[in-house]
């Protein structure tokens, strides 16, 4: 979310080109970034490929490709809204333009290089309706079978009263210009945000929050059926409620939807916690019907916690509102587009850059995105378009030893010792973007957590069980992505702001302050065995 004052300028900057191999202006491509030349996320298709392999992206377009380094907008660009449209892809992003225009328009070949092209409103096509101050969360979208076509932009803003409500304009380009409708599409007293559009078999619909948190209530995600043109709401109908806020990594929040389906099943991205803040993150609900009932991942699928404030072990910090797109072509070939902060600027200037990551879907069909479900930080290969796992969930067995002593590690009585125990990780006990910790010496015994401290126990079919024992296992808090010895640290679910840890002799859990010593503490190798 981001408010737009008298139509103020994106923030044009140079973005730690040494650190992070990135110069963007506001108005010009993206260049020289890292050792790559081109990804083409675009064009033509190579063969089918295995759901869960990876694929090489590099000959798309016929484009030569060998890497690219986030951010792929090193300005700032919230909330973006990203479709591939008339054979490019096209981003639509929060706040004001040159001039006083509002909503900015990006186009790119390639997902990576990307232009400034436009606005989609002008002083002189502000919705009237609107109080011309705030503009959110814009997405634009061809209305399929539209002839000629038509490109509608969903959005939000404020209503003269100050409440704030989810627009739609119409086009006959998606670069506009864009004339909108007298009257909001959705209007909820409490607020309404952060539009989607999802189409299929003819039938249009619109998906967005309610601004719950605004009134220290319940977020909600809703969905309600659209007019062919997808310009209002279809009559006779009413909205569904797919989701609220009710995991303990949500926060007090749920919001920016994107909807997308895989197969048989839909996907529901969402994002959690408060957008200016290193605790903003992106989760995902999965559903057989659009109209639900949808199941919740049980952590998040990207996110990035332990803000780092010198910005060396952790670029990136709170990513979240995502786009989720299938790139052209009949194959099962997924990229996420979404914002962050830079780790040492959370809620500060340059402000949200953009960032891109692989997306595929493990065996149980729970998505996988960038680093260990974190922001890839270093280069990523299209020749390989996959994302990088932290452990193979499979029968490899490991000691997890210390980051500061690589003789000593877990044991199976809770302590970190010479004597080394063998441990193996499974998909979490409760699925969905976790592990966990399995004993080799003690087969269906798994750590959890009980009363601070980690002990070994079975399953015994309870939630409190499921919650304790499955954790989110992410690059090392003191390594980071980058490191030449690659370390992991596990974040619990239920307790979302604490990591694993050693401590006088024993595992336990503890929050995250920021010290080195806690990086340190929760930082661990897995070797294996």
């Amino acid at each position: 979310m981001y408010a737009v004052q008298g139509g103020a300028g994106a923030i044009v900057v140079a973005v730690f080109a040494a650190t992070i191999g990135v110069t963007d202006a506001v108005s010009e491509e993206r260049t020289g970034v890292g050792s790559s030349t081109t990804l083409a996320l675009g064009g033509l298709a190579p063969p089918q490929q295995d759901h869960h392999h990876t694929v090489d992206i590099s000959d798309i377009n016929s484009t030569p490709f060998t890497t690219f380094t986030n951010p792929v907008i090193g300005v700032d660009a919230p909330d973006p809204g990203v479709q591939f449209l008339g054979g490019q892809w096209v981003m639509a992003s929060t706040g004001g333009g040159p001039n006083g225009t509002a909503l900015p328009i990006r186009m790119s070949s390639d997902m990576i290089h990307w232009k400034l092209v436009g606005a989609v409103f002008s002083p002189t096509t502000m919705p009237v309706w609107s109080d011309n101050s705030t503009f959110w969360a814009p997405e634009i979208h061809e209305i399929p079978k539209a002839s000629p076509p038509r490109y509608n932009v969903y959005f939000t803003s404020k209503t003269r009263e100050g409440v704030l409500a989810v627009g739609v304009a119409s086009s006959a380009s998606p670069t506009g210009p864009f004339a909108a409708t007298q009257t909001p599409l959705v209007f909820d007293a409490i607020g309404a945000i952060d539009a989607s559009f999802y189409s299929e078999n003819g039938s249009h619909y619109v998906v967005w929050k309610t601004d719950g948190n605004s009134a220290g209530q319940p977020c909600r995600i809703r969905v309600q059926e659209l007019t062919a043109d997808g310009m209002a709401l279809a009559p006779a109908t009413k909205y569904t409620e797919l989701i609220t806020n009710d995991l303990a990594w949500e926060g007090g929040v749920v919001e920016a939807p994107w909807v997308v389906k895989r197969d048989s099943t839909y996907y529901l991205f969402y994002s959690g916690e408060g957008y200016a803040d290193s605790q903003y993150c992106v989760g995902v609900a999965r559903s057989k019907t659009l109209l639900g009932p949808y199941t919740k991942s049980s952590a998040p699928v990207m996110s990035q916690f332990a803000s780092d404030p010198t910005g060396k072990t952790r670029v990136f910090a709170g990513p979240g509102h995502c786009s989720v797109v299938r790139l052209p072509g009949d194959r099962d070939t997924w990229a996420m587009v979404y914002h962050a902060w830079l780790a040492p600027h959370v809620n500060a200037a340059p402000g949200r850059v953009v960032l891109v990551d692989p997306l595929t879907f493990d065996a149980e069909g729970w998505p996988e995105v960038g680093h260990c479900n974190t922001p890839s930080s270093v280069a990523v290969s299209g020749t390989t378009w996959a994302p990088v796992r932290c452990v193979e969930t499979t029968t490899t067995e490991y000691h997890i030893t210390t980051s500061q002593w690589g003789t000593v590690g877990w044991t199976t009585n809770g302590t970190i010792g010479s004597t080394q125990a063998k441990f193996r990780f499974t998909p979490g006990i409760l699925p969905g973007g976790t592990v966990s910790v399995e004993s080799v010496e003690f087969p269906g015994h798994f750590y959890r957590h009980r009363n601070s401290f980690l002990e070994l126990d079975k399953p015994d079919g309870t939630m409190l069980f499921g919650q304790d024992s499955s954790f989110m296992l992410r690059p090392g808090l003191l390594g980071g992505e980058a490191a030449v010895d690659p370390l992991v640290s596990l974040r619990l679910i239920n307790y979302p702001h604490s990591y694993i840890r050693h401590e006088n002799g024993r595992l336990q859990i503890s929050t995250w302050d920021g010290t080195t010593q806690l990086s340190q503490d929760g930082s661990f190798h897995l070797v294996a065995v």
